[in-house]
């Protein structure tokens, strides 16, 4: 299992890298890739077909969340692509950004065009991946004079987001960001804040660094230096998924801590596999049989 898992995550999930990074996949081919996947993963070679213990969509959620952390195809995909929509949007005088300006939103912007006339395969690709791009962005607060509170998204909850007011509070709805500092020092007024916001937004928007002497920005939302990963998006694809799903219920930290040090256990892969089988209901007894 444990050369299964290697072999999967070197290859399977790797050699499509290239092309998921400018086509988007039709979900078909998304769906034999995934299929492949599953059956190699719980067969044992001799081409009978066996039981698939856990589904492969518990299989592609993180090994902390006691999974195997093998990236979903589709999701993945759209990481991929987001990469590209962000190139175009954050280096407006590259040569491609200027080539697809001016066949495509010679006459708006990036985030705001639509698929155009007689649009090509790679451009709509790139548009498949600008929806993950619009969902990350955020404003990065300077000194806060041209962020409008409540029309924008300036703090991160699950997705970025503006805060949400008090039922019993009075709102400006041209209020900026600056008004909530204190004589324009920097500091946020937090009487002002607890007034006016949830209590959850308040000390979120307290954990805020504003930089007075910058203006505000647009950055990506979820890497500390502002700019897009890979790595961020598909996480974002996941927090996505789960608040479609309606929340959905997240593991103890007890229990994050477990399936985090059984995959830190100093033994063979195999042993390490067969803990997991055994803790997710993987393996072949009687009672899980029955299940």
């Amino acid at each position: 299992m444990g050369a299964k898992e290697v072999l999967i995550k070197s290859v399977a999930l790797a050699l499509p890298i290239y092309a998921m990074s400018v086509f988007q996949l039709p979900k078909d081919l998304c769906a034999r890739i995934t299929s492949d996947i599953a059956e190699f993963w719980w067969s044992s070679g001799n081409k009978k077909k066996k039981i698939h213990w856990v589904s492969m969509e518990k299989l592609c959620k993180p090994k902390e969340a006691g999974s195997m952390g093998f990236h979903d195809i589709g999701r993945f995909n759209q990481a991929l692509l987001c990469k590209q929509a962000w190139r175009i949007w954050s280096q407006p005088d590259s040569l491609v950004a200027k080539i697809l300006r001016g066949r495509y939103f010679s006459k708006s912007s990036f985030m705001d065009c639509g698929v155009g006339t007689r649009p090509s395969y790679i451009w709509r690709s790139i548009l498949h991946g600008r929806e993950l791009l619009q969902q990350g962005l955020v404003r990065k607060i300077g000194n806060g004079a041209s962020t409008n509170v409540w029309a924008e998204n300036w703090i991160i909850d699950t997705t970025p987001r503006p805060p949400m007011y008090r039922a019993d509070s009075d709102i400006d709805l041209t209020s900026k960001v600056s008004d909530l500092f204190m004589d324009n020092t920097g500091r946020w007024n937090r009487e002002l804040l607890f007034e006016t916001f949830t209590d959850e937004d308040a000390e979120r928007i307290l954990s805020l660094k504003p930089r007075m002497e910058a203006q505000d920005s647009v950055e990506w939302g979820f890497t500390n230096n502002g700019f897009y990963s890979t790595r961020s998006g598909y996480k974002l694809t996941e927090e996505l998924v789960k608040l479609n799903a309606g929340g959905g219920s997240s593991l103890p930290p007890l229990e994050k801590k477990l399936w985090s040090h059984i995959w830190k256990i100093k033994a063979p892969p195999k042993l390490k596999h067969f803990i997991w089988r055994a803790l997710s209901g993987a393996l072949a007894v009687g009672e899980r049989l029955c299940t």
